[in-house]
């Protein structure tokens, strides 16, 4: 199933191998955190596959495909990071980690609780992780409001 654990030595971790799903703007992001922190681009995900190819020709060695079944009979992946419409969130999720892989997935996880709750079950069954990312938090439009929170004055989230 092509999944790759890093270096049987234990002398140095061979880089993460991760795909992306979904060759627009998020996944675009994620494809650059992946390579900034260290990580192998080894597949781009995507349905339209002109969109595919347009951004795995920015990462040496990835893969363009149309499906994740495809990129793992092709290449040993890691990690999955979703960047694909909310309704397409959960039942990729579960897919990557029934074949072992970890899924970082744009917000929301799922389209309902329901659905979280069970990505998260399969998840820990399977001894993998799945993390929503809400990149917001990071962003400097909101570190600056979270510094000026205090002069703001007090709130309560009994009135939200």
């Amino acid at each position: 199933m092509g999944i790759n654990w890093g270096d049987p030595t234990g002398t140095r971790p061979a880089p993460l191998q991760a795909a992306v799903a979904g060759a627009g703007l998020m996944g675009a992001w994620h494809a650059h955190a992946i390579r900034r922190a260290g990580g192998r681009v080894a597949a781009v995900i995507d349905a339209d596959l002109q969109a595919a190819q347009r951004l795995a020709r920015k990462y040496a060695g990835a893969l363009a495909v149309a499906g994740l079944a495809e990129a793992l009979d092709r290449t040993p992946l890691q990690v999955l990071h979703l960047c694909t419409p909310t309704a397409t969130h959960a039942p990729l999720s579960q897919a990557a980690l029934e074949v072992g892989l970890h899924v970082m997935v744009e917000k929301p996880a799922a389209e309902s609780a329901a659905q979280t709750a069970q990505l998260a079950a399969g998840a820990q069954a399977h001894g993998r992780l799945i993390c929503p990312v809400h990149q917001f938090c990071f962003q400097r439009g909101v570190a600056q409001a979270r510094r000026r929170l205090p002069r703001l004055g007090g709130w309560s989230t009994g009135a939200l």
